[in-house]
């Protein structure tokens, strides 16, 4: 366990002091484009990570600002179990900024039990950030213990509509277009 931590605490120094080699640099592009996502809403970031390292990365990126609230040292899964001292602390700091319940959350991550099973559990809205080569594994854990049902529509892969997932379907369209058409006001002023 102590090896593990140096190891961990040895790659965020390294990461910290030579931030390119691994790809982490000043994006005005990123900055702009959550700018322009922080005035149409609520932004936050929900981290595990602790102490200065999240905001030196955000800072090197240069969209430290970029976000209502930036929210670090949480535990998840814990912080989405209701009862759980982060669970308040969580929906209280959403409260603040005007998020009157988690369900108004749209919730992007990128460990599928950690950030979607259980912020989804809590009444966010998820989707899953990944490389290609984990999407058959989210596919088949999701076909086994969720029973959702995937065909493919030309590149993409769908799920098929259950009464549980069309609640959502709405809202979430309305956001991605959003999304799209933020990301083409920003590709056509560059």
């Amino acid at each position: 366990h102590i090896a593990h931590s140096d190891e961990k605490r040895g790659f965020k120094k390294d990461l910290l002091e030579n931030p390119e080699e691994y790809g982490i640099t000043y994006n005005p592009q990123l900055r702009d484009f959550l700018n322009l996502l922080k005035e149409m809403y609520k932004t936050f970031i929900l981290t595990s990570s602790k102490g200065e390292y999240p905001m030196k990365i955000l800072e090197i990126m240069g969209i430290q600002n970029c976000f209502h609230d930036v929210m670090i040292g949480f535990t998840k899964p814990d912080c989405f179990y209701k009862g759980h001292p982060q669970n308040r602390e969580l929906s209280d700091r959403l409260a603040r900024f005007g998020v009157a319940s988690p369900k108004n959350v749209f919730y992007i991550g990128d460990h599928l039990n950690k950030d979607c099973v259980y912020a989804s559990e809590f009444g966010f809205l998820t989707a899953l950030r990944m490389t290609r080569k984990h999407i058959k594994t989210v596919e088949r854990k999701l076909s086994k213990y969720a029973q959702i049902v995937f065909r493919q529509d030309g590149p993409f892969l769908i799920a098929n509509p259950t009464p549980a997932t069309e609640r959502h379907l709405p809202d979430l369209n309305n956001f991605l277009f959003h999304l799209y058409s933020i990301h083409n006001f920003c590709k056509s002023s560059m």
